[in-house]
């Protein structure tokens, strides 16, 4: 099994929303080894090794669309990957065990790694949860709707039995009452 090394430049919705944390998770489930990191430009690189296939996978698991008017949500516009030997690639002088994500500072604690780590893992899940909400929400307001469609018109057809049965007992008791 041969190992290639890629460096990948992702732009889009892709600080702030736990994308580091989302590609931390799929190489870490592909047994890639690298990093991530935030670059001052908004966008963030990545470093990794693995076999070919996993690779491979590894890109198109972490090229995720998101709503891109949804400034909380994962959307990568633009990936750009490439191999050793091309132009474009190069590799950090840090080695990495596993994969990580770089905070940019040269050590750091064990805690202090977790810490950050749960943090950026919070803002995922956090962002995940705020979509599944609102597709609930959204869910629900259209099973009302659907409700108040199908069970609306039977309301309507029961006002309109109930003003029909009044109106012939209020006959039915004058006729009765002469």
């Amino acid at each position: 099994m041969a190992l290639s090394r890629l460096r990948i430049l992702v732009e889009g919705i892709v600080q702030g929303v736990g994308y580091r944390a989302f590609v931390t998770q799929a190489a870490r489930a592909l047994q890639i080894k690298g990093a991530v990191r935030n670059l001052a430009d908004g966008r963030v690189e990545i470093f990794c090794d693995g076999d070919s296939a996993s690779l491979e996978k590894f890109v198109n698991a972490i090229n995720r669309k998101g709503d891109p008017a949804d400034f909380l949500n994962i959307h990568v516009a633009k990936l750009q990957s490439f191999r050793e030997g091309e132009e474009g690639f190069s590799w950090p002088d840090i080695r990495y065990e596993g994969f990580q994500i770089d905070y940019g500072m040269v050590q750091l604690s064990t805690i202090d790694r977790e810490t950050l780590e749960g943090l950026e893992y919070g803002k995922m899940y956090f962002a995940n949860l705020g979509r599944e909400l609102n597709n609930f929400r959204m869910d629900t307001n259209d099973n009302f709707k659907t409700l108040d469609e199908k069970y609306g018109a039977i309301s309507n057809k029961l006002d309109t039995l109930n003003s029909i049965i009044q109106e012939f007992v209020r006959k039915y008791f004058e006729r009765e009452s002469h």
